[in-house]
């Protein structure tokens, strides 16, 4: 007997129980990390795979960031969407760029919510935006859509609205038939879909009235048709386009 515990001295310590570990680090409920600190501090193998494992995850991150800077856009904002708004969008047609915080799916929600719009919020440096898009045509057929891969019409993004810019369809080429009828609640989800991901935005529209929003973001005529445009400050953006039924170009 004394001759182990002469033995257990020098070599540091013997164990006192059946796992072989004596600070209860096998515990289920401890911390992971103080779990996983021990292991690493006691194997070489570990060690290896700690290495590789934080390699491989600063590679990943390192990919995903570049990958988000090459495209400009950023990571997604969300935020809950706000009754109190900025009223500073001119009176006449043009384009507000900003930042999308809030998507609003058509219904009795929070925030202007209604059965015939997906609503926006859009963030600027004035303050946040009502953007009002039709999923629904009150006068009977379904809304029609598209996307369109094309640089930003009228000028590179800058924060802010920009009374006087013109969009019309036709000039880009675009007529009816290219459009898809989708159900309301369909195009609901896919105007969703589209922006899961957006950040910068840029949207063509019509003011409200008081300044605090605008709609509209379909098909008009005369260079005021509306849009929405994902990935405004890549070389090539992304719009999404619409028109009633009713309309043929």
């Amino acid at each position: 007997m004394y001759f182990r515990l002469v033995l257990c001295l020098v070599f540091a310590g013997c164990s006192t129980g059946s796992n072989g570990r004596s600070d209860g680090s096998n515990d289920e409920d401890g911390a992971a990390g103080s779990r996983d600190s021990a292991i690493i501090d006691t194997n070489d193998a570990a060690i290896g795979d700690a290495a590789m494992t934080a390699s491989g995850d600063a590679a990943m991150t390192a990919s995903a960031d570049a990958a988000m800077t090459a495209s400009g856009d950023g990571a997604p904002m969300r935020a809950a969407c706000k009754k109190q708004l900025a009223n500073k969008i001119g009176q006449s047609f043009g384009r507000l760029d900003g930042y999308l915080t809030a998507i609003t799916a058509p219904g009795n929600g929070p925030c202007f919510a209604d059965p015939d719009h997906v609503h926006l919020q859009v963030t600027t440096v004035d303050g946040s935006y009502d953007i009002a898009v039709n999923v629904n045509d009150t006068s009977g057929p379904s809304v029609e859509f598209k996307t369109l891969d094309v640089a930003l019409p009228d000028g590179a993004w800058s924060e802010g609205w920009h009374s006087g810019d013109a969009l019309d369809y036709a000039k880009l080429g675009l007529h009816s038939k290219d459009f898809t009828a989708l159900p309301p609640s369909q195009l609901a989800k896919t105007i969703a879909s589209e922006l899961a991901s957006a950040n910068h935005l840029s949207v063509f529209a019509t003011p409200y009235s008081d300044g605090t929003g605008a709609h509209d973001v379909h098909r008009k005529n005369g260079g005021n048709d509306g849009a929405l445009v994902v990935r405004p400050t890549d070389g090539t953006a992304h719009m999404l386009l619409f028109h009633f039924q009713s309309q043929t170009f």
